[in-house]
């Protein structure tokens, strides 16, 4: 870009873009057009440079009112769930409605320590951060707590998928858009729910960022947390190891500055799955009670093709489930956008599908040889790059935005109202 002396416009600020990319400089006067220059891995850098300066304050802004009214819908709808229960006027009574299923399990572990094998199924790092929560909050309560503490994580979630939006982009525009398509999602509250929807989002979207990054260290050590803090934590390893694979590629070399970070990627999810293992031997006599623990609900993994097939049968006479929707949402992604986004990206969403439906819960009891994805819908909260992929769509196309927020929200009502008074979402 040159600037002609004889113009009334001013000179534009340039940058210098990365080392390596097609264009040494980039106008950044125009935040479109700078996107649209620019590529991929340029595009990335730039918004990491620019994170420290005014996108973080709008990335944390936007992020704190979309959360905000979320909190503000939380509390309604627990409210009127109460009202239609009949319950009493009381927090305390309201909190107990979210206080179901594997909520049960979370908080037991944490007021108890694992009692049984059939626990082990529910990994150990947020009993542990609630134990901790509930000892310094004022009456101990755990089911308040255990919200406290998911709608901070939460908050933490929102942010890092803000700036991995606009860290993809260098796009400011992108932003909301993405965080309304995700706090639309039809079942979004279990991020306020005992569970550990919202542990995983916050240290899943930080660690795909940090990964995307290459903050090899920090990425390792989110991987690590994330792993113990469910089983399907091991789905962020696929793209740290990629990713830390091609940097080495591309540079040619190993060198001698790359071992330690080597093996801080390469041992993360290895060594969290190991320690809890080795836990599982020592009070269980069994370093895989965790895993023979799902069988307790029925969830046994198989071979992918016959959990298809399995699966199919089932959903052939019941075609009406969100968890199939869910299912089905996530492989359409998968195949449409495979090509347009970074395939650190495409190995998480992959790695996600094939535990989805790689272990189905098996339901002899309906028809024999059948399955279903039971709880897919929650476990696509994760699907951090999905989100990713339609927010930048519906900053471009009104249309998304309608379809995916007022449809979302609608339905997310209704799920919640049926959660709320003890009907299971599926």
């Amino acid at each position: 870009m040159q600037y002609q002396p004889e113009s009334d416009t001013p000179p534009r600020k340039q940058i210098k873009a990365p080392l390596g990319s097609r264009f040494q400089f980039v106008d950044t006067s125009d935040e479109e057009q700078t996107a649209a220059k620019i590529p991929a891995v340029s595009a990335l850098s730039l918004g990491a440079a620019n994170f420290a300066g005014a996108p973080r304050k709008l990335i944390i802004w936007q992020s704190t009112v979309i959360w905000a009214v979320s909190r503000v819908i939380i509390i309604l709808f627990t409210a009127v769930a109460a009202q239609s229960l009949g319950q009493a006027p009381h927090i305390s009574t309201a909190l107990q409605n979210w206080y179901r299923w594997d909520a049960n399990w979370y908080i037991s572990i944490a007021q108890n320590g694992y009692t049984s094998a059939t626990m082990t199924a529910f990994f150990p790092l947020f009993p542990i951060l609630l134990k901790i929560a509930a000892a310094i909050l004022p009456g101990h309560s755990y089911v308040l707590a255990a919200m406290l503490l998911n709608s901070v994580f939460t908050w933490i979630g929102l942010v890092g998928m803000g700036t991995l939006a606009y860290s993809e982009s260098a796009d400011t525009s992108t932003v909301f858009p993405t965080l309304m398509v995700f706090m639309a999602y039809p079942v979004i509250f279990f991020l306020s729910a005992p569970y550990t929807e919202a542990l995983f989002i916050a240290l899943a979207v930080w660690g795909l960022w940090a990964i995307r990054q290459k903050k090899w260290y920090l990425a390792a050590g989110l991987t690590f947390l994330v792993v113990v803090s469910r089983p399907t934590g091991i789905i962020l390893y696929a793209p740290l190891v990629y990713e830390f694979v091609v940097s080495i590629y591309k540079n040619k070399t190993l060198q001698i500055k790359d071992y330690a970070p080597a093996a801080a990627s390469l041992l993360s999810a290895p060594l969290g799955l190991t320690l809890y293992s080795w836990y599982n031997l020592v009070k269980f006599g069994d370093p895989l009670a965790w895993l023979h623990a799902q069988s307790a609900w029925n969830r046994i993994s198989v071979p992918i093709w016959q959990a298809i097939i399995e699966e199919a049968q089932f959903y052939i006479h019941k075609p009406t489930s969100i968890d199939l929707a869910a299912t089905l949402l996530l492989i359409g992604f998968i195949i449409i956008a495979y090509k347009k986004q970074p395939m650190a990206y495409t190995l998480y969403s992959v790695a996600l599908l094939f535990l989805i439906v790689s272990a189905p819960i098996h339901l002899s009891y309906y028809a024999p040889g059948s399955a279903s994805v039971t709880s897919a819908a929650r476990f696509v909260i994760a699907a951090i790059p999905l989100f990713l992929y339609l927010g930048k769509l519906s900053s471009k196309h009104t249309a998304v935005t309608a379809i995916a927020v007022y449809g979302g929200l609608l339905l997310q009502g209704i799920f919640i109202l049926r959660f709320l008074t003890g009907v299971w979402v599926n």
